[in-house]
């Protein structure tokens, strides 16, 4: 094989791998929509960063948003020894009042006040509804997103 053939064939093969590389980033950022319940606490330039240089990220922020609790519906005298969900301010970072019901089809947790332990899951009253959200743990989140990446 001559050389220049070679050397040509190198350049070929380089060329296809990086079409296939902006290919494949420019077909994941078209796919990928940002959640409007970020812009809470995210301004639109790191929004617009996340969209270019950590796709991951962003993909996990809005599984995030749904997915990291549930609402439940115990009895009524399980919930005694739960603290009540309260309102958050991220702007100001500040507690607001206990929230006395909650709108379950549009949640945005970064509107609520609440700990997420490492290993155990939190659960809160929801005023005197009965009803209680759980918060999962970060070690239970780190499972759950895992096995939503494997199964797309």
């Amino acid at each position: 094989m001559h050389i220049k053939t070679f050397n040509n064939m190198k350049i070929v093969i380089l060329f296809l791998a990086i079409s296939t590389v902006f290919a494949t980033h420019s077909m994941s950022q078209q796919t990928l929509n940002v959640d409007s319940r970020l812009s809470v606490v995210y301004n639109q330039d790191y929004i617009n960063n996340l969209i270019q240089n950590n796709p991951q990220e962003l993909e996990y922020l809005n599984w995030y948003l749904d997915n990291s609790y549930a609402i439940i519906y115990p009895d009524y005298e399980k919930l005694q020894g739960n603290a009540y969900l309260k309102s958050f301010n991220p702007i100001t970072k500040t507690e607001g009042d206990i929230i006395t019901n909650l709108d379950y089809n549009n949640i945005n947790v970064f509107y609520l006040s609440f700990v997420r332990p490492y290993d155990k899951d939190a659960i809160y009253r929801i005023g005197d509804t009965g009803d209680a959200i759980v918060f999962f743990s970060s070690k239970k989140l780190a499972k759950l997103f895992n096995q939503y990446q494997k199964s797309k």
